[in-house]
């Protein structure tokens, strides 16, 4: 009996363009080095450090806010909303 192949099999396979770059600049790929939970603590140490650096966006915006949207897999994905103030624009942006 074999496995049944994932929809998002395609998506582990690397594209021809970064195969073709990462062979001729193997040096300018970044090495990870670490447990996954020791690189988030480093990432959260590095974000809060900077995130007094620079000032926050909001001129034009009149909301941000976080949303949770079901993806194809089943599982959910945050996503900010920015609502601009100045009615122009006919939806939010999504990022």
């Amino acid at each position: 009996m074999t496995a049944p192949v994932s929809a998002h099999a395609h998506l582990g396979v690397p594209s021809p363009e970064w195969t073709e770059f990462s062979s001729k600049h193997p040096e300018r790929l970044v090495q990870l080095v670490g447990t996954p939970e020791h690189m988030r603590s480093m990432m959260a140490a590095m974000k809060s450090k900077t995130a007094t650096l620079v000032p926050a966006i909001t001129e034009g915006i009149a909301d941000v806010r976080d949303a949770q949207v079901p993806v194809s897999d089943g599982s959910t994905i945050t996503v900010r909303i920015y609502t601009p103030d100045d009615g122009k624009t006919s939806r939010p942006g999504l990022v």
